[in-house]
């Protein structure tokens, strides 16, 4: 019985990293259109 709590841990604490690793890898890929696009802008005259 403690084997399966221990992979149900180990599953919870997984899927929690995962959410965090993907909001982290959508904000940096925000936060470099972002920069691109205001990049484009100023040397596009």
């Amino acid at each position: 019985m403690d084997f399966v709590i221990a992979v149900v841990l180990v599953g919870v604490f997984l899927y929690i990293l995962h959410g965090v690793i993907r909001s982290a890898v959508r904000d940096g890929i925000l936060m470099a259109d972002e920069e691109r696009a205001s990049t484009n802008t100023l040397h596009s005259e």
